[in-house]
C-alpha cells in the first residue's frame, strides 16, 4: 500500500470515529428506504465473499461428495448444477495438472549432489520417475522441499518416501475428481431418462386418439 493511500485511509477512519461511526462501515453500503429513512444496510456481497462462480464450484463439489456412492440422485436445479459441474471438473483437472518428467530429474539429480548420494541406476530413476510424473507439480514441489529440508539418511529417497509426503492431499484430490465424474455419469442418466419419459409419454399420446376411436 502506497504511503498516500494509507494515509487516505488513516483519515478516513478517524473521521468515522469522531462522527461515531465504527471503521466497520467502510465494508457497508448506505442507502434510503422509500420512507425517506436512512438505514445501514449491509449488502450482499460484502468485501472479502467469494465471486459467485467460486461459490457455484465450490457448492457443486460439496454436493457431488454427499452424493458419492448413491443409488439414485435429486438435481438442485438453483445451484445451476451443470454449469457448476464444468467448473468443477476443470478446477480438479487443473489441480491435478502432472509434474514435468525433466524438472523432477533436475531436482531428485540436486538432491544427490547436495546429500552426496548415488542415485539409484538408470532402470529404477525411469520407475520413480515414471510414478512421480502423474503427481500433480505442485504437490510434488511441495514434498521436494519438506525433503530437502529433513532428508537425514545415507542412502537416496524411494518413490515411497516422497509419496508419504503427499499422500493425503493427493487422495483427496483424485477421490474428488472421481466423486465429480460419477456425479457427471449420474446427470446424464437423469437427462438421459427425462427425454426417454418424454418420448414415452409422446407415443401415449398418439396412441390413445386411436384407442379411443376403435372402442367406439
Amino acid at each position: 500500500m502506497s504511503t498516500q493511500r494509507y494515509l487516505n485511509l488513516e483519515a478516513s477512519v478517524s473521521s468515522n470515529r469522531r462522527t461515531g461511526r465504527s471503521s466497520t462501515s467502510l465494508n457497508r453500503q448506505v442507502v434510503d428506504t422509500d420512507a425517506g429513512q436512512g438505514a445501514d444496510i449491509v449488502t450482499l456481497r460484502p468485501a472479502g465473499t467469494p465471486a459467485p462462480t467460486e461459490s457455484l464450484t465450490r457448492r457443486t463439489e460439496c454436493w457431488s461428495e454427499s452424493w458419492q456412492g448413491e443409488p439414485s440422485i435429486f438435481l438442485p436445479e438453483c445451484l445451476g448444477i451443470e454449469h457448476g459441474l464444468a467448473l468443477a471438473r476443470e478446477r480438479a483437472e487443473r489441480d491435478l495438472a502432472p509434474a514435468a518428467p525433466k524438472r523432477i530429474l533436475s531436482l531428485l539429480s540436486k538432491l544427490a549432489i547436495r546429500h552426496e548420494l548415488d542415485l539409484p541406476d538408470e532402470d529404477a530413476l525411469h520407475a520413480d520417475i515414471s510414478v512421480m510424473s502423474s503427481w500433480p507439480a505442485d504437490l510434488f514441489e511441495r514434498a521436494f522441499q519438506q525433503l530437502w529440508g529433513t532428508w537425514r539418511y545415507r542412502r537416496f529417497p524411494t518413490c515411497g518416501d516422497i509419496h508419504a509426503l503427499i499422500a493425503d492431499d493427493l487422495a483427496e484430490r483424485r477421490n474428488r475428481r472421481a466423486c465429480l465424474s460419477e456425479a457427471e455419469l449420474k446427470l446424464q442418466t437423469v437427462r438421459l431418462r427425462e427425454i426417454w419419459d418424454a418420448e414415452s409419454r409422446q407415443r401415449r399420446a398418439r396412441t390413445s386418439p386411436e384407442k379411443g376411436s376403435a372402442a367406439v
